[in-house]
């Protein structure tokens, strides 16, 4: 646009793999480059990045950031929570000569991306809750049948005086032990699969689904802490599902569960 030639010879050393989004316009070479092809002076720089040891502290220490250089009398742009690639409407339209400085922070550079991680979140939940509903259903099913099954059981115990507080308690410790038992098989079967899908390296076939995952393989990522988490929750469901059968057994009285048994 300038008339001046913006062109040079380069070499390709390497190409990367197909990553998606990010395949599409990153380009890596060396500072000089960018510099002869833009004509832009030893000294001109473009985005710099401040890596964070505590993330929680992003808007900190932009604050921080953004108090200094104001006292240096640098010009600086009002904060949007947006990347930058979105505020070009906005800052070409401003009535000024010169440079300005754009401070944003993680969050607000990856902002286009937190509507498909939102939508990612609530389908997940979805399947929890009806994954949850399921599990309590089968519980309360299996323990109503154990109950019936053991009124004899119950009876007896009543009778040789055992109080209802340690037979709701009985049925209830049965109910958390199976639960925690299940949900730890469970877990570490999930885990293998997980390993096994991360080993395989299943490639994403789908250009819109790289470009979304950042990836152009599926990749499952379990922790220690989601799978403790995820065994403590499942046991606490599964405990309170058999909360009604362990109530229904321990109201019962010694001569009506004795007569219900014959």
């Amino acid at each position: 646009m300038s008339g001046s030639s913006n062109t040079m010879d380069v070499t390709v050393v390497a190409v990367a793999r197909d990553i998606g989004l990010l395949s599409n316009f990153s380009v890596f070479v060396p500072r000089q480059v960018v510099l002869d092809l833009y004509q832009l002076k030893s000294d001109t720089t473009g985005a710099l990045q401040i890596y964070l040891k505590d993330i929680d502290r992003s808007k900190e220490v932009m604050s921080q950031v953004r108090a200094a250089l104001e006292k240096e009398n640098y010009s600086l742009m009002e904060y949007q929570a947006a990347p930058f690639f979105a505020k070009f409407e906005s800052a070409n339209g401003e009535d000024w000569i010169g440079q300005k400085i754009d401070l944003t922070i993680w969050e607000d550079e990856v902002d286009f991306l937190t509507w498909i991680l939102t939508a990612l979140d609530t389908v997940s939940f979805g399947l929890v809750a009806i994954l949850v509903v399921i599990i309590a259903v089968g519980v309360m099913n299996t323990m109503w049948i154990a109950v019936r099954k053991r009124t004899t059981e119950v009876g007896t115990l009543r009778a040789i005086g055992m109080s209802r507080v340690r037979v709701l308690l009985m049925f209830l410790f049965e109910a958390a032990l199976l639960g925690f038992a299940a949900s730890s098989v469970g877990a570490l079967a999930g885990a293998a699969v997980a390993a096994s899908v991360n080993a395989v390296g299943v490639r994403v076939p789908v250009d819109a689904m790289r470009a979304i995952l950042l990836s152009d393989t599926f990749l499952l990522s379990v922790t220690p802490t989601g799978l403790v988490g995820a065994v403590l929750m499942l046991t606490v469901f599964t405990t309170l599902s058999a909360l009604a059968p362990a109530i229904r057994a321990a109201r019962l009285q010694p001569v009506e569960a004795i007569q219900q048994a014959e």
